[in-house]
């Protein structure tokens, strides 16, 4: 076992909350954020571009605000791994669940759009713990001992991947098609062949997957994340379908789609930046200058 995945073990075994343990491993994070600042000059130029109207106050505060909820956001999910009941008690708030409940009744599968915000670990464990039959779709660490680990994670907190392999179109249509949300988490810079857009101010391009899948499988798309009201207390949000009518697959349907899906990430985003995983290198790819990598 390798020496991260052992220190990672051990803080799981040993951390509790709400005790001096659990603050003590946020405090430890805050400090390594604090004299290892990751991406800090990335984070910084990324605020001032997407929030011109804000001074640069705002953007350093908003710097330790991400660095704030990534720590909290690594002790809620160890803690979680010794009482994966913690799940359920985080969410506190569910707002659209009319939505997500309507959906379950009609016992259809669906696809379901969502971004690295709030803490993602929890919300894809408190879906199925509350009776949605959810499987997102996750890219493994490049670490394969990390990787595995993380896995063994999820799975603690009821939550089962489509992990590489099994993350191919047809397979994720059959999937839904059979009655599961496959979820999809489409926040990450797409590459040149992917779907031009701009993105908090900037151009990028983003990923025609989730457009397309529901397309194809003529399937509803759905919209979920968590948002962090205080430590271990969210707000589930669940928006209504992007799709509406039954429209055919094609070019112009996913590209449209495509810019639905973009706008409400961006959205979600506003809504408190601090939230989002600004660690990314999401503007990577500039559509109009193909060949060209920003950032």
């Amino acid at each position: 076992m390798s020496f991260a995945v052992s220190a990672v073990e051990f803080l799981r075994k040993t951390l509790a909350y709400p005790d001096w343990r659990g603050r003590a491993l946020y405090g430890l994070c805050r400090g390594v954020f604090a004299l290892v600042p990751i991406r800090r000059r990335l984070m910084l130029d990324a605020f001032k571009t997407s929030f011109p109207e804000k001074d640069e106050a705002w953007h350093k505060k908003t710097l330790r605000g991400v660095y704030r909820h990534f720590s909290w956001m690594i002790v809620e999910f160890l803690a979680c791994q010794n009482d994966p009941s913690l799940v359920s008690k985080m969410v506190v708030e569910v707002e659209g669940r009319e939505c997500a409940d309507a959906q379950k009744a009609s016992g259809a599968g669906c696809f379901m759009l969502t971004g690295h915000f709030g803490n993602w670990e929890i919300l894809g464990g408190w879906l199925p713990q509350n009776g949605y039959p959810v499987q997102p779709a996750a890219r493994d660490a490049d670490n394969p001992e990390f990787a595995a680990l993380i896995e063994r994670y999820r799975a603690n907190l009821g939550e089962t991947t489509l992990r590489k392999g099994a993350m191919n179109v047809r397979h994720m249509i059959r999937q839904a098609q059979a009655g599961t949300w496959v979820a999809l988490l489409a926040d990450q810079d797409a590459g040149d062949r992917a779907v031009p857009v701009t993105f908090l101010n900037r151009r990028t391009t983003m990923v025609e997957g989730p457009a397309a899948l529901a397309l194809t499988a003529k399937l509803p798309l759905l919209t979920v994340y968590s948002l962090r009201l205080a430590p271990f207390k969210y707000r589930v949000v669940f928006l209504p379908d992007l799709v509406g009518d039954p429209q055919e697959r094609s070019r112009e349907n996913v590209a449209a789609l495509t810019q639905k899906a973009n706008a409400v990430l961006e959205e979600m985003v506003r809504l408190a930046p601090e939230q989002w995983f600004w660690f990314h290198r999401r503007w990577k790819t500039d559509p109009d200058h193909p060949g060209v990598k920003m950032q």
